[in-house]
């Protein structure tokens, strides 16, 4: 037995030096064919988008199945009479809460978008106005020119009323201009936009009865996947990877679920704030910086900038009041609401949340920019348990306090 046990470490060593060899090739190949892996990848996903927004959608509702289920139909029998309609009670939960966000949302946001067009050109005098303003008090305090005016020459309305003018003249359709435009290169790009668009809804659809299927037969899907992976793997390998999907659903639900509950309540607070300080079109800035609030550390700051460039033009004076109010919900938020709401699901610095947004941003866009925190959460955990496991079987401290160094400067 010893020597067989000799003999098989440097069989695993050799083959785990291989592994690794074979991983770092795979990373280099995976480099420098990202171009086509991305085509790839997404045809993957465009063949199974109605499977994957089924299975996200489930995974959001389940919660909510499993508070009627459990907590408030846990009394009606028989247990197909009480699965139905909880059920029932979340796809109307869903319904109603589309409903509300249409309800408040939508008006207003239609509202203040035509009150906005309406006033532009008003706006934008008084903005030139206030601009012009501006201009003087510096030119005030700056040397003149060679022809004794100041160095920053005024605003000319009529120059940008002209300019509006040039621009609205050079998009205006004329016969001539539609013939152009009419021809089976635009109609054949119509029609691929109404055929992408059918496809979406198609696939939305069949996105509600896929996640309905899973729901309702959860037990039995996960019956089935317990069964291959004993059928493939080994008590300690099955062990490991429910170690992984419990992780990963702590970081990655938890995370979800919260982040949708901040950026509600950030959207809120944001809105009672600029309504009580009177910025105008209160409630399509407070949607724009809950949307956007989605994206952890910048999103606030990002939903500030196309605000904030509203509020220049229709009440210069607000935005630097508008500024201050999103700092100081952005401070409300990362140090109050946040971590109550998410609690421990992103345990991880502002420099790794940073770097998850611009690497995970980079390879799949806004949804990168959403699931890179989770996963870098899940990544940086079982990493984390992995070392402590390694330093407790060499007698190690796993307290990272403990390996400061007085040295380091």
């Amino acid at each position: 037995m010893m020597e067989q046990s000799k003999e098989s470490k440097p069989k695993k060593r050799w083959l785990i030096a291989v592994a690794i060899y074979l991983g770092v090739f795979a990373i280099v190949l995976l480099i420098s064919n990202l171009t086509s892996f991305h085509e790839w990848f997404g045809a993957l996903l465009m063949l199974f988008r109605p499977v994957l927004i089924g299975l996200a959608l489930a995974y959001l509702l389940n919660p909510f199945f499993r508070l009627y289920e459990r907590r408030l139909l846990y009394k009606i029998h028989p247990h197909g009479l009480r699965r139905a309609l909880s059920l029932l009670l979340t796809y109307l939960t869903l319904v109603l809460i589309f409903a509300l966000l249409l309800l408040l949302i939508v008006p207003q946001l239609v509202s203040s978008i035509t009150q906005f067009i309406n006033d532009f050109n008003t706006r934008i005098d008084a903005t030139i106005v206030d601009v012009n303003d501006i201009i003087h008090s510096l030119n005030e305090h700056l040397p003149k020119n060679e022809q004794g005016m100041g160095l920053i020459p005024p605003i000319r309305p009529e120059a940008v009323k002209q300019g509006f003018s040039n621009l609205l003249n050079t998009l205006h359709l004329n016969a001539e201009m539609l013939t152009k435009l009419v021809n089976l290169e635009t109609i054949g790009s119509l029609v691929s936009i109404a055929g992408n668009v059918i496809l979406l809804i198609a696939d939305l659809i069949f996105a509600v009865f896929i996640s309905l299927y899973f729901l309702n037969t959860k037990e039995k899907r996960y019956a089935q996947i317990m069964r291959l992976r004993r059928a493939i793997f080994n008590d300690a390998v099955n062990e490991r990877i429910t170690k992984i999907c419990t992780t990963a659903d702590r970081s990655f639900g938890g995370y979800l679920r919260g982040m949708l509950l901040d950026s509600a309540l950030v959207g809120c607070v944001v809105y009672v704030i600029i309504a009580i300080i009177g910025i105008p079109y209160a409630p399509l800035i407070a949607v724009l910086v809950g949307i956007t609030n989605i994206i952890p550390v910048v999103g606030p700051f990002i939903g500030a900038i196309p605000s904030a460039t509203i509020i220049l033009l229709v009440a210069p004076e607000k935005v630097i009041p508008f500024v201050l109010c999103i700092l100081v919900v952005q401070q409300l938020d990362g140090n109050i609401m946040a971590p109550r709401v998410l609690g421990e699901n992103t345990g991880v610095s502002s420099l790794c949340v940073i770097i998850a947004i611009t690497t995970m941003g980079t390879l799949w866009g806004l949804v990168g920019m959403v699931l890179g925190v989770p996963l870098f959460a899940t990544v940086l955990e079982l990493t984390s348990e992995w070392l402590d496991k390694r330093l407790r079987e060499k007698g190690l401290p796993t307290d990272t306090d403990l390996y400061l160094s007085t040295e380091v400067t």
